[in-house]
This record gives structure tokens, sequence and C-alpha cells, in this order.
């Protein structure tokens, strides 16, 4: 009975946020269903708290942070708060509930935005029984990590860390934290290391960034763990990579062999920290000098000269790789003076972005496209700008003001790094911004 009466109320609150149905005040049904829950929980009927638990995630979470249901973890607080207070091995079921449902986010689903909001729950679960029981705690980081060290999505891994810097913060007050603390980082350096070996050098670097996004919604200040613990280790990470380069060029016959793979490589460790250390690629070049292997300096040149991305790095070809190289091309190319030739554009055009846009971020590109006039048609969402590039370029006729084009785009990229530009062709750039 309970099954079938909470199925119902739920197949009706679904429908009422999917606005499908005739309307009723959604947390009046909340409220209902949540009063059902609680009776189980009192009862210590464990069976059904667990399918209660997967079904209010599963059917709920596709409509968090949109029509009337900002956030989940309300919606659980108080069912775990009744579980803890009845039976702690209750809530330890419904945290169980949780690790399986982020489980099933990798295998078979693939579905980042169940993983990520489904370890939400658990980082505000976590965060709320730090100091009341660590062991729940902990519970919440292994079902966060388990997903982490499988899925290899900055999303994921953000929670995890978001929740150490959290820990990390209160052993300041509570020293007895600290082994908590140390277990959290190590599994931060873990999952980071399970990624290196899946090719996946950014995950720690991106994962950061993407923390750093989120911070103010969790109400954590990351900036002490960061720069404590997870820069030093990023640093750490880089210097291994490097040398791991070194030694691999080192000790390896090239001659007459493709380099296919080893300039890949050398690309993608330099496009995965230079935004961390700048000085990567000439780090890189002068540890290959000092080893007085001449078959691997004569190896690095020839891998240099085979990419026109490494060439551009290393000064010796004009390619457009970041954002002042595509400012230069526009202030080169573009027809400024509108004389019929040279670059000009119409259209459609895209910005992509490096990070996700912050509510300040989407305030700010808002007044730059209203002082250029391009704010009709405008769409922002999450990482992409897109907008009738007529409305900033074209002067009426056949006549176009490129002039426009530069400014524009400088003021963009001063709010948040523009990763792609598209304007009939796309302009793929470099991040190098330090996080």
């Amino acid at each position: 009975m309970f099954k079938k009466n909470f199925s119902s109320k739920l197949a009706i609150l679904t429908d009422v946020l999917a606005k499908n149905g005739p309307y009723q005040d959604p947390n009046e049904l909340i409220d209902f269903i949540i009063m059902l829950v609680k009776e189980r929980i009192d009862k210590w009927d464990t069976a059904s708290v667990r399918f209660a638990t997967r079904e209010l995630f599963t059917k709920l979470y596709k409509f968090s942070e949109a029509n009337g249901l900002s956030d989940l973890y309300p919606l659980f607080k108080d069912l775990f708060v009744r579980a803890y207070s009845e039976r702690k091995q209750l809530l330890g079921e419904m945290v169980e509930s949780f690790r399986i449902i982020m489980f099933e986010a990798w295998v078979p689903l693939d579905d980042i935005e169940r993983g990520e909001k489904a370890a939400g729950v658990m980082v505000r679960l976590g965060i709320d029984f730090l100091e009341k029981d660590i062991e729940i705690a902990k519970g919440c980081a292994i079902a966060i990590d388990n997903l982490a060290g499988d899925m290899f999505e900055p999303e994921i891994l953000s929670k995890e860390i978001l929740l150490a810097a959290h820990v990390f913060e209160k052993t300041r007050q509570k020293p007895e934290l600290q082994s908590f603390a140390n277990d959290l980082t190590e599994y931060i350096r873990i999952n980071d290391t399970y990624a290196w070996d899946a090719e996946i050098e950014t995950y720690l670097r991106d994962s950061i960034e993407y923390a750093n996004w989120e911070q103010e919604n969790y109400g954590i200040n990351l900036d002490p763990f960061k720069d404590k613990i997870l820069y030093p280790a990023l640093q750490q990470t880089i210097d291994e990579q490097i040398q791991e380069y070194v030694d691999f060029l080192s000790h390896r016959e090239t001659d007459g062999q493709d380099l296919t793979y080893e300039t890949e490589l050398l690309s993608r460790r330099i496009l995965a920290y230079e935004s961390l250390r700048p000085s990567i690629a000439y780090e890189i070049r002068t540890r290959i000098l000092e080893t007085s292997n001449a078959s691997a300096k004569k190896t690095f040149e020839k891998i240099i000269h085979s990419s026109n991305f490494l060439e551009a790095v290393y000064g010796a070809s004009d390619m457009i790789t970041t954002f002042g190289d595509l400012v230069k091309f526009l202030e080169s190319n573009s027809d400024k003076d509108n004389l019929g030739i040279g670059l000009t554009t119409f259209s459609l055009a895209t910005i992509n972005f490096t990070r996700k846009l912050k509510d300040s971020d989407e305030k700010a590109l808002n007044a730059i496209a209203q002082k250029y006039g391009v704010n009709t048609d405008l769409e922002l969402s999450n990482e992409r700008m897109t907008f009738l590039i007529d409305l900033l370029v074209h002067a009426g006729g056949s006549g176009h003001d490129m002039k426009r084009l530069i400014p524009f785009l400088k003021e963009v990229n001063a709010v948040t790094e523009i990763k792609t530009f598209s304007t009939g062709v796309e302009f793929q750039l470099r991040q190098l911004r330090n996080i």
C-alpha cells in the first residue's frame, strides 16, 4: 500500500513539475510525500525507505534548479534527520541508496547530471553531519569518491574537493578532523592519478576550476584548501609529467621512426598545464637540452617542427592559438577601413567560454551586449554566448564597421576567458589564465 500510494503521489508531482497536468501546489504534494516516507522511517521499514530514497531522487533530479524545485537537498534533509534520530542504520541505508544511484549514473546510464546532483546531495549531507557523526560524513565522501574514480568528469570530482575543503577548514577548530582531511586529500590525488592512466591530464585542474565556480552555492571557502593543498599537489604533478616526458624521449630510439605519438604527447602536456605553469614548454626543452643526449635533442627539434601548434608555442609559427593571436589576426586582416578588401563577417557568431558563467558574468556580458548593440536575439547559456554579429559589424548597405569587433571581444574576454570564437570559421584557443 505504501509503494502504491507513494508512487501515485510522486507521479502527480512529476506531472505538475513538467506542467503536463492540472495545476496543483507542488509544495503541498511534496509535504504529503515526505509525510508518507517519515511514517515508514518511524516504523523502521528499511525496504520502503530504500525504495522511497531512490524514487524521490530518480524521478525528481531532472526538475531540480528549475520548475519551482530549486534544490533537491531540502527535500531530503528532513528525511535524513528523521532517519538518524530513529536509527542510524536507516540513514546508512539512504546513503547506500545514493551510492548505487551514483554508480548507475556511470554504468549503464552515462548520465553526468544524475551523478553530479546525487553527489551534491552527499556533499550537503556530509557537511551537515561532519560534527554530529563523522562516520556519516565519511560514508558520503566514499560514495562521491567511488564515482569520481570511475567517471572522470570535473562535475563529480569537484564535489569531493568541496567536501574536503570544508573538512580542511574545520580542522583549525577541531584538530581531530585532520585524519579525515588527509584521507580526502589522498582520495583526490588517487583519482587524479587514475585519470592520468586514462590520458586525461586535466582532471584535477578542471575539477578545481569547477569547484571554484560552485563554492558559493555550498557556502564553502575553497581558497585555503586550494592554495595550501591542491595547488602544491598540481605543481608536483606537473614536475612529474615534465620529467616523465624527458625520460620517455631520452630512452627511446626515434631515428627514422614515426613521431606522431611523441608529438601528440608533448602537445597534450603543454595544453594541460600551461595555465598553471606558463613556462612548461620551455622547461621541457631546457631539461632535454640538459640531458646531453644528442639523439633526444635532435628528435625534440623534429617534433617541434612537425606540428604547427608546437611551432607556435616555441615561436616558429604564426598559427592562431591564443586570444592575443586572434586579436592580432583580426587587426591585420579585417576590412577596418571598409574598402571591400579583407576579412568581414555576418550571420550568427558563437563564443564558448572556458568555464560556466556565474550570475555576475551573465550580468556583465548582457551589459557589454547592450553597449555594442548585439542584445537583440542574444542567447547566454552555461558556457556559451550566441549573437547576431551583423548587429556589431554591419554598417548598412554593403558597408562594414569591423573596428568594433576587436574591442567587443576584448571586453568579453575580460569577463571570462574565451575558449572558441566562431563566425563562419571557428577559432579554438588555448586556456592560459591561471585558475
